[in-house]
């Protein structure tokens, strides 16, 4: 993630992530579930703008670009201001473990859908964990910040790292890898929104996992037959059972002509990839005619 200064603020841009695989492997003593899964960030984007303010309250306020149906689509009443907000953890663990007592004012600008599958949260605790840093003048290592990530949420560690990953363990053990050639997406945030936890608590287990390798062997050769038919995710399942409207979502963008057609994350977004952006653009605008949910045109960020 890149830090720019303007003025006395510091801005960064925290990118929305794709899973193009995601497969379960197994559930942890404490609940956790371990994983695989290729993902890849998109230049759908939030804002962090920050500025340091005297005493050490760390202020934070959420502000939607998106206005009207789509911010309320989007999740525009379900993002908090205070401690359970993760750029605001972000901010506090920075203050414990430094033992700064430095304030900061933090405007964040909304773009991502919450409760979507895109990691909106997650990346925003990335970006703050950055741009606080530069902020505050903190000198910490890639590791320190790697599990400083990893203390925030599972998802955080990836996007402290540039382009695609290969995540495992519950998310956090981040494998940067080779991206293929570019790819363009159709994202599509319906009304409804899920739960993690729920996705998670209704997943069975495979005997035989897949493996995530033939996927990203294929992108990387552009292969775009044997890629299409990898694209895979295990939550996929219990995600269409705990809201099976998802499934009229899912065949629509089928029959846009897409190279495949899958859930990310845990939901409820679903994503169609193409190998060209006029494809994702007609297939957009199709979708939006619907109105099945918000439509975004993306691209794979490397």
């Amino acid at each position: 993630m890149q830090v720019q200064r303007w003025h006395t603020s510091w801005v960064v841009h925290a990118p929305a992530k794709l899973n193009l695989f995601f497969e379960v492997l197994g559930r942890r003593e404490d609940g956790y579930h371990l994983i695989e899964t290729l993902v890849v960030p998109v230049n759908l984007y939030d804002t962090l703008v920050l500025e340091e303010i005297p005493g050490s309250d760390i202020v934070l306020d959420v502000k939607w670009v998106w206005k009207g149906d789509w911010a309320e689509l989007c999740g525009k009443h379900s993002v908090p201001v205070d401690e359970t907000n993760l750029v605001y953890r972000a901010a506090r663990l920075i203050q414990q473990e430094t033992a700064i007592t430095r304030g900061v004012r933090i405007q964040l600008w909304k773009r991502i859908p919450t409760g979507a599958g895109l990691g909106g949260g997650s990346s925003d605790a990335a970006a703050a964990l950055v741009a606080l840093c530069q902020l505050w003048h903190v000198g910490v290592s890639p590791q320190t910040l790697h599990d400083w990530g990893a203390r925030l949420g599972s998802d955080v560690p990836l996007f402290l790292e540039k382009g695609p990953s290969v995540c495992r363990g519950r998310g956090e053990i981040v494998e940067p890898v080779r991206p293929g050639p570019p790819l363009h997406a159709v994202v599509v945030k319906p009304p409804v929104s899920l739960a993690t936890r729920e996705v998670y608590g209704a997943c069975r287990v495979p005997e035989t996992p897949q493996p995530v390798t033939p996927l990203l062997q294929a992108w990387q050769r552009g292969d775009w037959a044997s890629f299409g038919k990898r694209v895979f995710n295990r939550l996929e399942e219990p995600a269409l059972r705990l809201a099976p409207g998802l499934a009229h979502l899912k065949q629509s963008l089928a029959q846009t002509g897409g190279l495949a057609v899958s859930l990310t994350g845990s939901g409820s977004c679903y994503f169609a990839v193409y190998s060209h952006r006029e494809q994702a653009l007609a297939a957009a605008r199709r979708i939006q005619s619907t109105r099945l949910g918000a439509a975004f045109v993306v691209h794979s960020v490397v």
